[in-house]
C-alpha cells in the first residue's frame, strides 16, 4: 500500500521552485507546468515550438515544459515547475504559453512564495500547489461562463482598480443599481464586488512591495486613499503590515532592495 506522501506526490509535486534573477537564458526541461511571476523587469518565454511570449513586472507566465526563460532586461522572478496528475489536467485545458496580469489572481504571490520554500514536505507541496491551481482555474471559467454584466464588472475592476472609487461608481458605469450588482456578483463569484476589488488591490500591493516601492507609492498605484489606509486593509487581509510582509520576503531573498522604502516604513504608523 502506497504511503500518504507518495499518494500526494502523484497528484502534484514540485520539480523546481525558487526566486531567479536570470542574467542569461535559463532552460527548464523537467516537469509539466511552469509558472513564472515577474516582480520586476521584463522577460520572454520561448517554448519548444519556438513560440515567444513577452511579459513585464506584475505578469504571470503559464507554460508547459520545456521552456526557456529569457531576460530582456534586468528582472526578478518567482519560478515554480510542477508535475503530477493535477498539473497534467491543468495543462490539458490551456493553450500555452499564456501571460496574465498577476492582479487577476489574489493570493498568487503568497502561494508561489510558499512553493519556493524547499523545506515543504511532499503533502504540503501538494496542498499548496492544488490551492494555487484552484485559484488559477476560476479565471478561465469566468472568461467562458460569466454573465455579461459580471464579466464587464470583473474586467473593469482588474483593469481600473487604481482609479475606481467604489462600487457605486462601478454600478453607475455598468448602468445598474449597487444592490443589484452586489447581489448578482456574489451569486456568480461567491464574493461581493467590494471584496473582489480589495483582493485585487492587495495582490497588486504585494507585487509593488516586492519591487521596493514606498508605501505612499504603493497606496497611490493600488487605489488606496493613503498609506495609512493601505496599512489597515493590508493587515486585515493578510495578518501582516506591509512592512512586516516586505521584511519577511526580504529575509527569504524575494525583494528588490530599496533604502527609501525602509526609511519611509520606519516613519509609518506601526
Amino acid at each position: 500500500m502506497q504511503s500518504f506522501e507518495t499518494y500526494c506526490s502523484g497528484i502534484l509535486r514540485r520539480v523546481y521552485g525558487a526566486p531567479v534573477w536570470p542574467a542569461q537564458p535559463v532552460s527548464y526541461t523537467s516537469g509539466k507546468l511552469g509558472l513564472v511571476l515577474l516582480s520586476s523587469g521584463k522577460a520572454a518565454i520561448r517554448t519548444q515550438s519556438e513560440k515567444i511570449t513577452v511579459a513585464g513586472a506584475g505578469n504571470l507566465f503559464m507554460t508547459d515544459l520545456p521552456f526557456v526563460l529569457e531576460p530582456l532586461e534586468p528582472c526578478h522572478c518567482l519560478c515554480v515547475v510542477l508535475e503530477g496528475a493535477a498539473a497534467d489536467a491543468f495543462c490539458d485545458q490551456l493553450t500555452f504559453p499564456l501571460v496574465q496580469d498577476a492582479g487577476y489572481y489574489p493570493g498568487l504571490t503568497t502561494l508561489l512564495t510558499a512553493l519556493c520554500d524547499n523545506s515543504l514536505s511532499g503533502s504540503r507541496v501538494s496542498s499548496v500547489g492544488l490551492e494555487l491551481l484552484c485559484n488559477l482555474e476560476p479565471d478561465r471559467a469566468e472568461q467562458q461562463s460569466l454573465p455579461p454584466l459580471i464579466h464587464r464588472a470583473v474586467t473593469r475592476i482588474r483593469t481600473g482598480y487604481a482609479n475606481l472609487y467604489g462600487i457605486e461608481e462601478l454600478a453607475d458605469e455598468l448602468g445598474v443599481t449597487k444592490s443589484h450588482l452586489v447581489r448578482v456578483f456574489h451569486a456568480a463569484l461567491g464574493v461581493t464586488p467590494g471584496q473582489y476589488l480589495t483582493d485585487v488591490r492587495i495582490e497588486t500591493a504585494r507585487q509593488l512591495l516586492l519591487q521596493g516601492n514606498t508605501l505612499e507609492v504603493v497606496a497611490t498605484l493600488c487605489g488606496f486613499s493613503g498609506a495609512n489606509y493601505l496599512c489597515k486593509v493590508f493587515r486585515k487581509r493578510t495578518g501582516q503590515t506591509p512592512v512586516e510582509y516586505r521584511r519577511a520576503m526580504a529575509a527569504a531573498g524575494l525583494t528588490v532592495e530599496n533604502d527609501s522604502f525602509a526609511a519611509h516604513a520606519e516613519a509609518d504608523l506601526f
